[in-house]
């Protein structure tokens, strides 16, 4: 069996009926099960399509219930090849079996392939890029040296200097100025990277990663930009009372 899995990959409607297309190969459609658990109650159908219909048109149909799971699961009778897929907000698990090793690489190859295309990344890795814990480490930075830097300036009259404390002040606003920067490149980034990954009802827009952003989350990116600059701006004129 080989068996891979993915993160970032940012599937819509249009991409998983396209993926269970492909994963399906030289399998009948009658021999593929697409199931999920949506609001709490077990569902399967023979395509996306049908199982969409089918819970959406389920009376007592809860619109405000995500769909964060799909499994798709296709079996040669004559046991050349199974493939199973376990699609969740974010990450993705490919199993695929067989007699046929030839066929197993090659769906094993074309899957790959499409979910690297739509942004998959392998094997996952503990998600340390969220955005509230981007914020929160680049803030307290922050907040450390400029605190750090008032206290310098508040030091006893007469004293001097340490030798060298320009020159680390020089160094401290070069970092602060570089933090600055990759907050402005790296936020609209990780706004959209943390969004929901699995789309069952709708597709995924295609575009620049700002274009992709909601009303909400740009303004959102604006107000950090915000931050992040004031931060800065202080830390630069403590640095500058102190010399």
């Amino acid at each position: 069996m080989l068996s891979n899995k993915y993160t970032k990959c940012r599937l819509g409607r249009s991409d998983l009926v396209a993926l269970f297309s492909l994963a399906a190969g030289p399998i009948s459609a009658t021999n593929a099960t697409v199931t999920t658990v949506h609001n709490s109650t077990r569902w399967s159908a023979r395509s996306l399509e049908d199982l969409i219909r089918d819970i959406t048109s389920a009376p007592g149909y809860d619109d405000r219930v995500r769909w964060d799971n799909l499994q798709y699961s296709a079996k040669d009778p004559a046991g050349e090849l199974e493939v199973a897929l376990d699609i969740r907000s974010r990450k993705i698990s490919v199993d695929i079996s067989g007699s046929n090793e030839i066929l197993v690489r090659g769906q094993e190859a074309r899957i790959e392939l499409f979910l690297r295309n739509r942004g998959a990344e392998g094997p996952p890795v503990r998600d340390y890029g969220t955005l509230h814990e981007l914020v929160m480490i680049s803030m307290c930075m922050l907040m450390i040296v400029v605190p750090w830097k008032g206290n310098q300036q508040h030091a006893p009259t007469g004293t001097t200097a340490p030798t060298g404390s320009s020159k680390v002040d020089s160094w401290m606003v070069v970092v602060e100025c570089c933090l600055a920067v990759a907050m402005l490149m790296l936020v609209p980034t990780f706004l959209y990277i943390r969004r929901a990954q699995l789309k069952v009802l709708e597709d995924i827009p295609a575009g620049s990663v700002w274009s992709r952003l909601t009303t909400t989350e740009k303004f959102s990116a604006v107000g950090i930009y915000a931050t992040v600059l004031a931060g800065v701006a202080a830390a630069v004129s403590a640095v500058t009372d102190v010399l």
